[in-house]
């Protein structure tokens, strides 16, 4: 069994906005929010769950398992961002935004794996029921316009605690989702193994509105999901492996339902994947290969300021991924990877920025990036380690108007360990680098700068 409690409050802070196709050039520190952040541009997020893991097994073939969670979370979010940008003036117009949202639900999953032989091949079959059910309360405000800084040097503005106007969303939402599985993993032979599987789940969300003139709203969907993968692993240095699989994500699964989207189809995720790894040095180390093709059908969006869903098409991203990663001896270790991605809109109809998507490169998604890891134990209790972590440029907004440029950051740790106690000590972004790390996705305005030098100590005892 397993209780959590989680308390946490947190400065609500949105980021930089851009000008000319970059972020702002400012300092990570600078501001665009209220006069009194402290009151006004806070979020605070109260989560308490339960849960507990039952296990029996009836014999060596026959095992069965069910977990259970439930969950109550409630979240106060206020925040002062950029809405919108006038380069002409250097300006930015600020928005105030107030969401509150009361959650509660309980998930139950339960599994039972058998081991059997049919036709003179081992299998292990697994059967799977999952049901869910999730009470959503939200209320949510939305003003645009209540000040404008300067966009270079802002001056925190006074700002009203409550965004005026009508709510954008009030509503009582209700999800449920009841699910069932079966996967068979089979040895077809000596050196070859395969796996497959199907999921059905159906997915209903009733939204209650609380505003005037607004109707209450329903959806339900049912899908079905294959994933299939063969294995050829011609000896216990080779494997290589090939698969398939498809997923549904409903439209009303990340949002409330709104007029605009209660009729929207759900989202559907393909992946087709081919790979291999291979052990060397004696199997203290190995390398790894993968190509893949990730579309998304039916993508969305969701507005910042509304929270509304946005429709946007259908995204295609090959990619081809390499890792190796070993005990280089003497106490030498080291991690390391890459990754090729290319993320485009291959249909949509929508427009960002003045801007169509159709064509452009799926937004925070880096063409390149890179990372490796090496450390050294200098004896059973010390050793020290660094890095880098190279991340290609990548476009803040679908539209492609705005570039985050690229940046390579360099982490540093050091560590004593002993039966009782553990001590570690990291020092992240090591040369101090200014970059943007992340941004929302949706707005070119919403950039987020990188963390600073900063420094961790860890320590651990165990008794």
């Amino acid at each position: 069994m397993q209780a959590e409690y989680l308390h946490d409050k947190r400065l609500t802070d949105f980021g930089i906005p851009s000008y000319q196709g970059r972020a702002v050039d400012v300092g990570s520190g600078t501001y665009y929010g209220s006069a009194d952040p402290r009151k006004n541009d806070y979020s605070e997020s109260r989560v308490k769950a339960l849960g507990f893991v039952l296990e029996h097994s009836f014999s060596d073939q026959l095992k069965l398992r069910n977990a259970f969670r439930y969950v109550d979370d409630t979240l106060d979010r206020n925040s002062t961002l950029v809405g919108s940008v006038n380069e002409a003036a250097r300006t930015a117009s600020l928005t105030r935004g107030n969401v509150w949202r009361d959650e509660d639900g309980y998930y139950n999953q339960t599994e039972l794996v058998q081991k059997l032989t049919l036709a003179g091949m081992a299998h292990q079959v697994l059967y799977g029921v999952e049901l869910s059910k999730q009470h959503k309360d939200q209320l949510v405000r939305s003003q645009a316009n209540v000040a404008t800084v300067s966009l270079f040097d802002p001056s925190a503005p006074q700002v009203p605690f409550t965004a005026g106007g009508a709510p954008t969303a009030n509503s009582l939402a209700e999800f449920s989702v009841a699910s069932a599985y079966l996967q068979d993993q089979v040895t077809l032979a000596e050196h070859w193994k395969a796996l497959a599987g199907v999921r059905y789940d159906h997915f209903r969300q009733e939204n209650h509105e609380r505003r005037v003139n607004q109707p209450d709203l329903s959806r339900t969907d049912g899908n079905w999901s294959p994933r299939v993968g063969l294995v050829y692993q011609p000896d216990k240095q080779q494997s290589y492996y090939a698969s398939f699989s498809k997923s549904y994500q409903p439209s009303g699964e990340t949002a409330a339902l709104a007029v605009n989207n209660t009729e929207l189809a759900p989202e559907v995720t393909q992946n087709k994947e081919v790979g291999a790894k291979l052990d060397l040095l004696d199997g203290r180390a190995s390398v790894g290969a993968a190509v893949f093709r990730l579309q998304r059908d039916h993508i969305k969006t969701t507005d910042p300021v509304t929270s509304r869903l946005i429709p946007m098409g259908t995204q295609r991203t090959d990619g081809v991924e390499l890792t190796f990663a070993g005990n280089l001896g003497q106490g030498w270790q080291v991690w390391s990877g890459y990754a090729w991605l290319d993320a485009k809109m291959v249909a949509s109809v929508a427009k960002d920025d003045g801007q169509a998507v159709l064509g452009k490169l799926a937004p925070l998604t880096p063409r390149q990036s890179a990372n490796v890891w090496v450390s050294k134990a200098f004896d059973s209790r010390f050793g020290a380690g660094a890095g880098l972590n190279a991340v290609g440029y990548r476009y803040a907004n679908p539209g492609n108007t705005v570039t985050l440029p690229g940046y390579t950051t360099v982490d540093a740790m050091a560590y004593y360990r002993s039966k009782a106690i553990e001590v570690q000590l990291n020092l992240m972004n090591l040369l101090d680098r200014e970059y943007i790390v992340a941004g929302h996705g949706s707005s070119k305005n919403l950039n987020l700068p990188g963390a600073p030098r900063s420094a961790q100590l860890t320590m651990r005892y165990r008794f």
